[in-house]
């Protein structure tokens, strides 16, 4: 089978990329034969291949969960627009559903304004975020896919600031967008370089 992906994703297991699913969504994928980035992909691709995963969309919220943090993870290897909006709710970002009860519960309103995710990354919310009621999964789901949120919502501020009819400036942020693709391509370069000598230290 042709790969329409670059092969660097086929070798990235989903139980080691950042932002994660949750151990039962994991589990799901797996009897589906989804282990690798790669095949997330394809099987995103794949509508009728995706709905065959939860046929019962209504019965339960992992469904979203997948499609969502899908969506974070092609925006931060593919850089595909995630198409959100001031509208988008905590679905859209792919939270699951434990990770949802606890931003409620603590009164952060993500969802309903698309930059107030940037409240849960701030050092005021460090304490309860380390607390011993937060498993260290949710606490990781939180954070990584806080950190893709806010990091959509710069570059969008990026683009929608060309306005500007001084050349200097639009090309100056131009600049900018291009700087954050370059530090994104540098870490999935790390990564790869990680994954390859994790897997020679398992073949020697």
């Amino acid at each position: 089978m042709e790969r329409k992906y670059d092969q660097s994703l086929y070798l990235m297991n989903l139980s080691e990329i950042k932002p994660s699913f949750s151990k039962h969504v994991i589990k799901r994928l797996k009897e589906f034969g989804i282990n690798t980035l790669g095949e997330l992909f394809d099987l995103y691709d794949d509508n009728k291949r995706l709905n065959s995963i939860y046929p019962k969309k209504g019965s339960s919220n992992s469904i979203y969960e997948l499609i969502g943090t899908t969506r974070l993870l092609r925006y931060k290897y593919l850089k595909e627009d995630l198409e959100l909006d001031k509208k988008s709710g905590y679905l859209d970002f792919g939270f699951s559903g434990r990770a949802i009860n606890i931003i409620m519960l603590n009164g952060w309103k993500l969802g309903r304004n698309l930059s107030n995710y940037e409240r849960i990354l701030k050092s005021d919310n460090s304490r309860f975020l380390n607390s011993d009621g937060i498993g260290e999964l949710v606490k990781e789901e939180i954070i990584n896919k806080c950190s893709i949120l806010r990091e959509y919502n710069e570059e969008k501020k990026i683009i929608d600031g060309n306005n500007s009819k001084d050349e200097i400036s639009i090309l100056t942020r131009k600049l900018n967008l291009l700087e954050k693709k370059k530090e994104l391509l540098n870490m999935q370069i790390q990564e790869l370089t990680d994954e390859i000598e994790r897997l020679k230290t398992k073949t020697l």
